[in-house]
């Protein structure tokens, strides 16, 4: 779900309470940059030398690695899905949700929680 513009104003203001923002007389672009700023850093998970070599086909290839966000919704799902298998275990987070969609979705918001928690 995208935020409104209110939400979007709302998050700025709380990260950045000392600036005193006039939203009135800014543009759709310039909120949306500083909204990309009140989110959490989001490292490489693996971090390390981006390697670039040259397959067969003289294609070049460049491997970064995941994004610790990825890395954390992946570790969530894992465990949602491990502990929905054990009866015994339980699992709010499957347990409480209907679809796919909205299971990664609790996931990647337990991540977004986890990489607000590092800063």
């Amino acid at each position: 779900m995208e935020k409104t513009r209110m939400q979007m104003q709302i998050e700025i203001e709380k990260k950045f309470p000392d600036v005193g923002f006039n939203f009135k007389n800014m543009k759709e672009h310039q909120i949306l940059e500083w909204y990309e700023k009140t989110k959490p850093e989001n490292p490489k998970a693996f971090p390390g030398p981006n390697i670039e070599y040259k397959e067969p086909f003289d294609m070049p290839i460049s491997h970064e690695g995941m994004t610790l966000r990825d890395y954390f919704a992946a570790k969530a799902m894992e465990g949602a899905w491990a502990s929905h298998a054990n009866p015994n275990a339980g699992s709010p987070v499957v347990e409480s949700i209907d679809n796919y969609e909205n299971i990664a979705k609790a996931c990647y918001e337990m991540a977004d929680a986890m990489l607000t928690q590092r800063q």
